[in-house]
């Protein structure tokens, strides 16, 4: 795909338009890119592993498609990210497990999806954290004692 090829690019909105498919591998190859907006759309499929490889990503909103399949782990590697919105999608399974890597996170969305099973640990280590909405989806359990951790969360959003 032609935009694996646009190298420098940094910021790409594409929000409230009528886009159809699926999001291309060769998003991994836009290392310059900060921002990335998709939300409202009608995209399908999953989001790329190679994703991951975008180093410098600070926000990603893919808010309100039709994207399925589970959250790839790849996502957590991002160091820079600070806003995450993936709610409002049709994505399934377990939220990955291995936050570590997201310490400038501030905001993460991703209510109104099917995630299953319990909260990771590791989300009590994302001190950054302002903002966390995970309601509408079928997760079980309790919150985790590393949660207490959270002292500067403002938006905890729990069905």
């Amino acid at each position: 795909s032609e935009i694996g090829q646009m190298t420098a690019l940094e910021a790409l909105y594409l929000f409230r338009n009528r886009l159809i498919g699926t999001l291309p591998t060769e998003l991994g190859k836009l290392t310059a890119m900060t921002a990335l907006d998709i939300s409202s759309n009608s995209l399908t499929g999953s989001l790329p592993s190679q994703m991951g490889q975008m180093a410098n990503l600070t926000e990603f909103v893919a808010s309100t498609n039709n994207l399925k399949g589970t959250l790839p782990t790849e996502i957590t590697a991002l160091p820079h990210i600070r806003v995450l919105w993936l709610n409002g999608n049709e994505f399934t399974g377990q939220l990955p497990t291995n936050f570590v890597g997201m310490v400038s996170l501030e905001h993460f969305y991703v209510d109104s999806n099917m995630l299953t099973g319990r909260l990771p640990r590791d989300l009590g280590r994302m001190t950054a954290l302002e903002s966390f909405g995970i309601s509408e989806n079928k997760i079980v359990g309790t919150l985790p004692t590393e949660f207490g951790q959270l002292t500067g969360i403002v938006d905890l959003w729990f069905n």
